[in-house]
C-alpha cells in the first residue's frame, strides 16, 4: 500500500513538474551583442513571428514576439537563447521580467537579456564587473516603444 502511495506522489510531482516548467527558446544571430526582448502577444495578425528550428527569432531591434499561448510571464517561464544548435543561455546579463508602467498609463509585461561583447561573455555573470557596469547598459526598451519598434497586442 505504502508503495503505491508513494508512486502515485512521485507521479503526481513529476506531473505538476511537466505543466509548471514551461520553456521558450529564442534564435539569435552569431555574435549577437545587445539587448532583446521577448514580448508575449495575444493577438499576432499583422506581426512578423519568425521561427528557425522551433524556435522564435529576434528581429533587427533584438526583439521575438511569441504567442501568449505558448508565454505566460505570470507562470514559471525559462527562456533559452540559442546561436544555431549552441545554447549561450549562460552569456545572459540583466535578465528577468518586466513590469512597467509608464506615464501614458500604459503597462507592459515582457521578458528583457542583454549580450555583451564575446570579450566580456567571459566574465562570469556574479563578477563585479557587471554590478559596476550597470549604468552603461540600460536598456533600450522605451526609444523601442516610442519609435513604434515594439508593439503590443
Amino acid at each position: 500500500m505504502q508503495g503505491r502511495v508513494l508512486l502515485f506522489c512521485l507521479f503526481i510531482l513529476s506531473t505538476s513538474c511537466f505543466l509548471i516548467d514551461q520553456k521558450i527558446d529564442i534564435e539569435v544571430p552569431s555574435g549577437y551583442i545587445g539587448w532583446v526582448y521577448v514580448i508575449p502577444v495575444k493577438d499576432t495578425s499583422g506581426l512578423d513571428i519568425q521561427k528557425v528550428g522551433g524556435r522564435y527569432q529576434i528581429n533587427h531591434n533584438g526583439v521575438a514576439y511569441v504567442p501568449v499561448s505558448v508565454l505566460d510571464i505570470k507562470k514559471d517561464s525559462r527562456v533559452l537563447a540559442f546561436e544555431g544548435s549552441k545554447d549561450i543561455s549562460a552569456d545572459m546579463r540583466y535578465a528577468g521580467s518586466v513590469y512597467a508602467v509608464k506615464d501614458s498609463g500604459n503597462e507592459y509585461e515582457y521578458i528583457q537579456f542583454y549580450f555583451p561583447s564575446l570579450k566580456e561573455r567571459k566574465i562570469a555573470d556574479a563578477d563585479e564587473y557587471w554590478r559596476n557596469k550597470s549604468w552603461e547598459y540600460r536598456s533600450k526598451f522605451d526609444s523601442l516603444l516610442e519609435t513604434d519598434s515594439i508593439v503590443f497586442k
